[in-house]
């Protein structure tokens, strides 16, 4: 809608037209998800230390294979 703005040659056409985007624009400031989609890893067996880590970040050396 910004960008439409800048397409209008009139002056006063344009004003008003950045006006009503200018009066939208706070209405859909800070908008926030309010669900995350679940997420599916798919990994062999015997990886050690990937379960509910994910949540955590864990450090790349403390994710390996069981002995």
């Amino acid at each position: 809608m910004i960008r439409a703005t800048g397409d209008i040659a009139d002056p006063g056409q344009q004003t008003a037209a950045v006006n009503n985007v200018e009066q939208k624009a706070p209405q859909q400031y800070a908008f926030l998800p309010l669900y995350s989609g679940p997420s599916t890893h798919g990994i062999r067996k015997g990886l050690a230390n990937v379960g509910a880590t994910v949540f955590y970040s864990p450090l790349p050396e403390t994710i390996g294979w069981q002995k």
